[in-house]
């Protein structure tokens, strides 16, 4: 009675293994993706685990999509859970405009009897420039940042003196 429970569990265990994947009907080709339009590119999250994410393009002028462009692209999936894109391929984003930011910083060396310490106060961006240094992802204006570092002494005054012979 025991053998029959353990063959039926491992008949259970090997049909639930080999149909429970997944299979995605994928080749090899990659294709050249021509987005000069101005478009927009749709990140597909996809299914944890499964390997699913891809990216869509949407045409406006055309009212059309485009599916799987990654994969098309580049012959390979674009991986699991995919949130967010960015690209520096200016044909497809436009360039970024020009920017100039200042920043400023203080430093004070403390010499103390028990730890040296550094105080250091910065000024990033100074004169609040607003930039980009990826597309749609505004920098931040003026902040400031204090920084203290302690770098502690051990002295050997409170080890007892060793004896001297003379």
């Amino acid at each position: 009675m025991k053998p029959n429970k353990i063959l039926l569990f491992s008949a259970v265990l090997l049909h639930a293994a080999l149909t429970g994947c997944m299979e995605w009907d994928y080749s090899d080709k990659t294709e050249d993706f021509d987005a000069a339009g101005t478009g927009l590119f749709i990140t597909n999250e996809g299914n944890f685990q499964y390997g699913n994410a891809s990216l869509s393009y949407y045409d406006p002028a055309t009212n059309t999509v485009e599916n799987e462009v990654f994969f098309r692209a580049n012959g390979m999936k674009l991986g699991d859970v995919a949130q967010s894109m960015s690209s520096n391929d200016y044909s497809i984003t436009g360039h970024l405009p020009q920017y100039f930011i200042s920043n400023v910083s203080l430093e004070k060396n403390l010499d103390l009897r028990i730890a040296g310490l550094s105080l250091k106060l910065a000024v990033n961006n100074l004169f609040n420039e607003e930039y980009l240094s990826v597309l749609s992802r505004p920098m931040p204006g003026i902040n400031f940042e204090f920084f203290i570092g302690i770098t502690p002494r051990f002295s050997s005054r409170n080890k007892k003196p060793s004896a001297r012979v003379e």
